[in-house]
């Protein structure tokens, strides 16, 4: 781990700790001096008897951490982050989202599928595509096109958090034929290279992300032929356990829950459950020429360890670690204020006063 900080100068600013501390006893001593002067037992509720060394102590203690804190969080601790990218406009990316109701298991590290998959995109695939074109197509029992070649990468981040959802594409089951038909159109129609321009062609990737499972027309002979029709490189991201999950109501549509009887989705009165075919899943990517990874959280699927044969450069960045400090700062500065609270020990009723000089 490679910490350094961006702006060292900040490091003078810790001079004001032991400052601080300074003026934290200084307002002790202050306060001891009004006590014996104006009376502790006369005007109890003006200064705590309980702010005792102990508390200021604390509190210097507390004040020492705040600056300290302070100073840091202006000195921006960094961590360096490297990315890989695709150069600006050398590719183009296709990803087919399943959005099928099996998709709603909670067998990835406890999030569902589907939010496993949307963190995938954003995290790890959407990062390396800066200036590059990207489309979306999500399908269940039909393929839905969401988002056509394009640049502008925002609308497929704003389609992830507010439109994919389970069953956001129609049907029943999933047609991994059908979108993949419908992923060739896109490339077919908005990926070819312009002879007269001079320019390479742009590398074709589809990256599909899946728990298995299609239906019984999808014919893999078609889809391989396809993709190497095209030189289209597959990548192919497997989601869940291999092992049986149940399908939780609450993630499905409005109208699934309203039919509902338990916690759980029921195919012919039985709890409907759903395994990773994964077994389907790689033998499709290593027909055609491609990769898979099984993925349990986001980190699992880094896109430079699938691409092979295409051409990434690696951009440093950094990744700014200021805020940690900051609400360590505020914190502290809470627990600061509070270790000399003024407060009272009890009633006047029950307190005996002592008279001050010149009292009758």
């Amino acid at each position: 781990m490679n910490l350094h900080f961006l702006n060292l100068p900040g490091f003078w600013l810790l001079v004001l700790a032991p400052l601080a501390a300074g003026l934290v006893w200084l307002a002790r001593i202050r306060n001891r001096q009004i006590v014996r002067q104006w009376g502790t037992e006369r005007h109890s509720n003006q200064y705590d008897r309980s702010a005792t060394v102990r508390a200021y102590w604390w509190k210097g203690v507390m004040v020492t951490a705040t600056v300290t804190a302070a100073t840091l969080a202006i000195m921006r601790p960094s961590l360096p982050n490297a990315t890989s990218e695709f150069p600006a406009g050398t590719a183009d990316v296709v990803m087919l989202l399943d959005v099928s109701k099996s998709m709603a298991a909670q067998d990835c590290d406890g999030k569902t599928r589907l939010a496993t998959a949307r963190d995938v995109v954003k995290t790890s695939l959407l990062p390396s595509l800066n200036n590059n074109r990207v489309g979306l197509i999500l399908y269940a029992g039909k393929p839905v096109p969401q988002v056509f070649l394009t640049p502008e990468l925002e609308n497929v981040y704003w389609l992830l958090d507010n439109e994919v959802k389970i069953a956001s594409a129609p049907g029943e089951g999933s047609a991994l034929g059908a979108a993949f038909s419908l992923a060739f159109r896109y490339f077919d129609v908005d990926s070819k290279a312009d002879p007269k321009s001079g320019k390479k062609e742009r590398d074709k990737i589809i990256v599909l992300l899946s728990d298995g499972g299609t239906d019984d027309s999808t014919k893999y002979e078609e889809i391989v032929a396809g993709c190497k029709k095209r030189s289209i490189k597959v990548l192919v991201c497997g989601l869940g356990q291999t092992t049986p999950a149940r399908i939780p109501v609450a993630e499905l549509p409005n109208e699934d829950k309203l039919l509902a009887s338990s916690p759980f989705y029921k195919v012919d009165g039985q709890d409907a459950t759903t395994s990773l075919d994964e077994q389907l899943l790689s033998q499709l990517a290593k027909a055609c020429e491609g990769s898979y990874v099984h993925v349990n959280n986001a980190g699992d699927a880094r896109f430079e360890r699938l691409v092979s044969g295409v051409e990434m450069h690696t951009r440093i960045s950094e990744q700014e670690l200021f805020w940690y400090p900051t609400l360590a700062c505020w914190v502290l500065m809470l627990a600061s204020a509070i270790a000399t609270r003024r407060g009272t020990k009890g009633t006047a009723s029950n307190q005996v006063t002592a008279p001050l000089e010149g009292d009758v």
